[in-house]
């Protein structure tokens, strides 16, 4: 990954950020949509590439 701007990288131990989850589940939510979204995207590439390649 790279940022597009300056960045904070802050690092969570599993059941801080399962706490943070279960008091606020949107954001559980969203990154769920973010890594399907890029799931998605890796999914489309792979399949064009293995097209080339056939």
């Amino acid at each position: 990954m790279v940022s597009k701007g300056r960045s904070v990288l802050l690092r969570i131990s599993k059941n801080e950020f399962m706490n943070v989850v279960k008091e606020k589940p949107h954001y559980g939510i969203l990154l769920a949509r973010l890594i399907a979204q890029r799931l998605a995207k890796l999914n489309a590439h792979v399949a064009a590439l293995e097209g080339k390649f056939i």
